[in-house]
């Protein structure tokens, strides 16, 4: 960032610092224009503040000048892509709006941005480049939200703060609260406006979960990853319940779900059959609080996958057979405690544990960050993360 600063002040004020020739005048006035001068430091400070700018890169907009007061500026809101079209849309609108003022701009760039992100949301999605995550609208669009909560939402972009970085994005900011605040009560069903938004939240928290699974999978730690995969696959499936653009294609989450699943039940069995107290109380931790959960989910899902109900009987079968090996009696009396919860869990209450919250508001790196990790577990080259 490059910050060019006026100096227009600075004579002004170095000579109000400078030394007053004599005048004869008496202590009262010469107090009385001290005080005035003081004034006319302070005035021309704040006159240098209002002329300081800083020069900014915003990827796929260019540099843009931005003042040093600008209210409640994000450099970092300022990179996402929803806040880049909303600043490369009022740059388009620069000539409209010299010429036909503020709300002649604010027609134009919602206009512009309107259009582009109609046409994002008609280019395909695959998980590495799932358009859906770059704006709200995308989402809407593709899944036909009413217009109303599209327009209202793009209307909302333009009132954001971070636009307070010049005087034409200031004015177009200030005319779209306007126009935000005649919207009635009874002009929109708020509930519904809301509703959509929290669907759109929670496909970004899946997208997030699955991205955070597959990295703690990629690491070893799958006991961790299959939290995170078999939330994702839960939140996944009551989004899908409304449409299949509302989620993503679940078939990725369930083989790393899987994959996860099975891994676990493979270490807790050889932990539990070492005989060794400490590993056998490990291994029972991990059917407890992970394996028997994922297994219950995925009895109750009627789309199951032919793979991952295989995955479920390889998994009953093998503690069925440990039944008819030789091992301690307080192993055998371990075992009939958890192994009707494995077979069966039609009757009981899943309590899968919650994984960490997630940050899901400025992630707009998502899909980066998602083909690095999936190069990396395929060991396809080499992972740089952008």
């Amino acid at each position: 960032m490059r910050r060019r600063t006026t100096h227009r002040w600075q004579a002004l004020a170095h000579k109000l610092r400078a030394e007053p020739e004599a005048s004869g005048e008496s202590p009262e006035q010469e107090a009385k224009q001290e005080d005035e001068e003081e004034q006319q430091v302070v005035q021309a400070r704040q006159r240098q503040t209002e002329n300081e700018v800083s020069e900014v890169e915003i990827p796929n907009v260019g540099r843009i000048m931005v003042r040093a007061d600008a209210d409640g500026y994000n450099e970092e809101m300022m990179l996402t892509p929803a806040m880049q079209g909303v600043i490369l849309a009022i740059a388009k609108a620069r000539q409209v709006f010299d010429k036909e003022g503020p709300e002649a701009g604010l027609i134009k760039a919602f206009h512009e941005e309107y259009s582009r992100l109609y046409e994002l949301s008609q280019e395909e999605t695959t998980p590495q480049e799932d358009c859906r995550l770059q704006h709200a609208l995308v989402y809407f669009f593709q899944n036909k939200a009413p217009k109303r909560i599209i327009e209202r939402t793009l209307l909302e972009q333009f009132t954001d703060r971070n636009l307070s970085f010049d005087e034409r994005a200031i004015s177009i900011m200030r005319e779209a609260r306007s126009k935000l605040r005649l919207i009635k009560p009874e002009d929109m069903d708020m509930d519904e406006y809301l509703q959509w938004h929290d669907d759109y939240r929670m496909f970004r928290t899946v997208f997030v979960y699955l991205l955070t699974g597959l990295e703690h999978y990629q690491h070893g730690k799958m006991r961790e990853a299959l939290t995170y995969l078999a939330h994702a696959y839960e939140t996944n499936a009551n989004l899908l319940k409304n449409g299949e653009k509302r989620g993503m294609d679940k078939s990725l989450i369930a083989v790393y779900r899987r994959k996860c699943l099975t891994a676990l039940n493979e270490s807790a069995s050889r932990l539990f059959c070492s005989g060794e107290e400490t590993n056998v109380e490990e291994g029972i931790a991990i059917m407890d609080e992970a394996v028997i959960p994922c297994l219950h989910l995925m009895s109750r899902d009627s789309t199951l996958s032919q793979e991952d109900r295989d995955a479920m009987e390889n998994i009953r079968s093998h503690w069925c057979c440990c039944l008819g090996q030789e091992m301690d009696d307080s192993l055998q009396v371990k075992l009939g405690e958890f192994l009707p919860r494995v077979l069966d869990g039609s009757a009981e209450t899943v309590v899968l544990k919650d994984p960490p919250k997630v940050h899901v508001n400025q992630a707009h790196d998502l899909c980066s960050r998602l083909a690095a990790v999936m190069e990396s577990i395929h060991s396809t080259s080499i992972v740089i993360v952008k």
